[in-house]
């Protein structure tokens, strides 16, 4: 028997096995029954680009992720040593804009390096309709008093966050009042703020 002629739940107990990206890269546009399933796996998948070679998060970023923004439910992107500078060249691909994730559920991102770059995310995610899951490690960044206000209001746009975890470096003495629902203006939705 040839892997094409599998039914499709024994493929989809292959794709378990495989990441989003691997599946893109292996399956995409191979026929139109595979890309049917790889809509409904990709569905339920998280695209996580933390461990991908630069040369590989390019090919991913220039080949399918235009065709799959309204699908794409999760992301985690990062800028550590191993992926340096990949949010920004996310955030400026030409072929897509993060607001344009309309479905997109969950974003985590790791080692932000840049006040500005930081600003542009939050600005983007205030487009994202379905925004519930909020993560964000910048222990390179340090925040005064002003960015905190600015970041908080920002938070308060995502008008569907519900769990929100900040790993930051505050230049102050962080007053958990302010961060809390009745005294600031972060949305109601928010059930879960978590401050590292």
């Amino acid at each position: 028997m040839r892997f094409e002629e599998l039914p499709n739940e024994i493929i989809y107990e292959i794709f378990d096995y495989l990441s989003a990206i691997d599946l893109l890269r292996c399956f995409f546009n191979l026929n139109s029954r595979f890309n049917k399933l790889l809509d409904q796996q990709l569905n339920k998948s998280h695209l996580d680009f933390r461990r991908i070679s630069k040369v590989n998060f390019d090919y991913i970023c220039e080949k399918y992720i235009s065709s799959l923004v309204d699908q794409i439910t999760s992301i985690h992107l990062s800028d550590d040593n191993d992926t340096p500078r990949q949010i920004k060249l996310f955030l400026t691909h030409d072929n897509f804009k993060l607001r344009q994730f309309i479905h997109l559920k969950s974003i985590s991102l790791s080692c932000v390096q840049s006040r500005q770059l930081l600003y542009q995310i939050m600005i983007e995610c205030s487009y994202l309709p379905c925004l519930t899951h909020f993560s964000l490690d910048s222990r390179g960044i340090e925040m005064d008093e002003n960015d905190a206000e600015y970041f908080v209001y920002y938070l308060s746009e995502l008008s569907e966050l519900i769990y929100c975890y900040l790993d930051i470096s505050w230049e102050f003495e962080v007053n958990f009042k302010k961060f809390s629902p009745n005294e600031s203006h972060i949305s109601t939705s928010l059930k879960y703020l978590t401050l590292g």
